[in-house]
């Protein structure tokens, strides 16, 4: 290789990288300023499309990256924390956000970029408060973005002298479709939008390539930015496959629409650029952004037309129609100053399917003993998520009919129910201890003795049992099924001993060595306390 030529692909290689490294080195200082109250803007601001779109622009605002918000959206549809039809808005308004970063660029900052990396990193090495080390982190990631632009575009420029290069350019602007697959493919491989915007952007001020190609070029990266949902999907929910299905149409549709409209477009981009004085740097960052907010103001109405046909186009498998459903999930705010009483009423049944929701977490994580397989696993930590959730939600529930006056026995019931939710709570969490003792088996490669692994087969299945019972327990309002909940409690304690005992015996007869000797009473001790909790519940619903 040419050494003017090896020069010029390492410093768009390399300028790339920088890019990359500080665009996400910036997003992660402003998301850990923000703390958690990203994750709670997702969660509790999306109850309507608009309110999504809104908290998508500010979200991915902070994290410069549209990739970011909508994985991060369908990490909450996966753990059934959000709706499909939540998470569009947020995908739309993810789209728009997204643009603030081709503005950024254009304002061609180049100049400036080792001062602001010197300032981000100076206070980054010398700060104590951990606020001020993030705003330093987003300072140095701001200045980096413009460096690593700046070493793209010196690399870019030489190449696009070349003959076959220059060739290239001039087919794409009477290829729009040519222009639109470069531009996905481009993103797919880059797996970020804002730098392929960038090298856009280097591109049509250098005057290498002209607007009425890098529109189409522009659509294409939209598509291509639909690879990272895609990818954040699979293996996921059906739920999760459906966002991520929402977000490929999306942007598809505004890609096919706005080629069909490409002249009259370019011809606006045109006199806005004329108009507003804009650099051609600009004119992509207008471009970019009219796009996506004229698709997201035509579609946003439509949000739940077009959460209904990925529904239909994405069925549910056979295990998720068996699994608890999250959709009913709801607490009326307003039902506790109209009726406490009702509210009460009303809370039981979110609790009952809370207890569904655990004992579903105890049968993951079963599952994922005997499979070892990461998908399990994953479901495990789904149910966990979705039973803290409840948990929160309904306590704070819970507390607030507390303040209200209630009858001797609503009390008593009340006061049941808060206690009940904990058990439930630490029951889940003792699911993910049992995953986690297994995982470390699975990490060293041992395996529980066949008498260790039929001990704790007939632990767990009697564990699960026992849950099953709590639930009828707890919708048949049945102090004689508590009894029965009472009566495994006492077998399970015997059968946890005996295997304790069993276990003693192995150790003696060096049948056991290693990780296997610690793993498996951690694990039977664990499902003990499962069996504890769920007794904890019946005896206080026995009362």
């Amino acid at each position: 290789m040419d050494v003017n030529m090896q020069k010029l692909l390492f410093e768009l290689v390399g300028g790339l990288g920088i890019f990359l490294f500080s665009i996400k080195f910036m997003g992660d200082g402003l998301k850990n300023f923000a703390g958690d109250k990203i994750r709670d803007w997702i969660e509790k601001f999306t109850n309507t499309p608009v309110k999504g779109a809104l908290v998508g622009i500010l979200v991915t605002g902070l994290l410069q990256s549209s990739s970011g918000t909508t994985a991060l959206a369908i990490s909450l549809v996966r753990a059934g924390l959000m709706t499909t039809q939540q998470s569009i808005g947020i995908i739309m308004g993810a789209n728009v956000g997204t643009t603030i970063t081709a503005f950024l660029i254009g304002l061609k900052l180049s100049k400036y970029a080792l001062p602001i990396m010197a300032v981000g990193g100076l206070i980054y090495m010398f700060a104590k408060n951990k606020k001020l080390n993030y705003i330093s982190q987003t300072i140095f990631g701001f200045g980096g973005l413009f460096l690593g632009l700046e070493i793209m575009s010196k690399g870019l420029l030489p190449i696009a002298e070349l003959p076959q290069f220059s060739q290239f350019m001039v087919d794409l602007s009477f290829s729009p479709f040519l222009a639109i697959l470069v531009g996905t493919v481009l993103t797919m491989v880059v797996q970020s939008s804002s730098a392929t915007i960038g090298i856009l952007q280097s591109l049509y001020g250098g005057g290498v390539i002209s607007l009425q190609a890098a529109l189409p070029i522009l659509y294409g990266d939209n598509i291509g930015t639909t690879i990272t949902s895609v990818l954040a999907s699979i293996g996921g929910s059906t739920a999760a496959k459906r966002t991520a299905a929402s977000h490929v149409i999306f942007n598809v549709l505004g890609s096919v629409l706005f080629t069909l409209l490409l002249i009259p477009y370019y011809h606006f981009v045109s006199a806005a650029a004329q108009m507003f004085g804009l650099t051609p740097e600009m004119q992509i960052a207008f471009a970019h952004a009219g796009f996506n907010i004229t698709m997201t103001l035509l579609l946003l109405p439509f949000a739940d037309l077009l959460a209904k046909l990925v529904t239909k186009l994405i069925k549910p498998t056979a295990e998720e129609l068996a699994m608890p459903d999250m959709s009913n999930f709801v607490l009326d705010q307003e039902l506790i100053e109209q009726s406490p009483s009702f509210a009460l009423v009303q809370v039981k049944h979110q609790v009952i399917a809370m207890a569904q929701f655990a004992r579903q977490s105890v049968i993951n994580a079963n599952n994922y003993a005997k499979s070892g397989s990461l998908k399990d696993l994953e479901r495990l930590k789904q149910t966990e998520g979705i039973v803290d959730t409840m948990d929160k939600k309904i306590a704070h529930y819970l507390i607030e009919i507390g303040t209200h006056t209630l009858s001797e026995e609503e009390g008593k019931l009340q006061a049941t129910l808060l206690k009940s939710i904990r058990d439930l709570e630490r029951i889940s969490d003792h699911a993910i201890n049992i995953s986690e003792h297994f995982e470390l088996k699975f990490d060293s490669k041992e395996h529980l003795t066949p008498q260790g692994f039929e001990e704790y087969n007939q632990l767990i299945n009697s564990a699960i049992e026992m849950l099953n019972l709590t639930i009828q327990a707890l919708e048949e309002d049945s102090a004689f099924i508590c009894g029965q909940v009472i009566e495994r409690e006492n077998e399970l304690d015997k059968m946890v001993l005996n295997a304790r005992e069993n276990y003693i015996e192995r150790l003696k007869n060096q049948e056991l060595n290693g990780m296997k000797s610690f793993v498996f009473t951690d694990i039977i001790s664990d499902i003990e306390r499962i069996g504890d909790h769920a007794a904890n519940i019946c005896d206080r619903l026995a009362e």
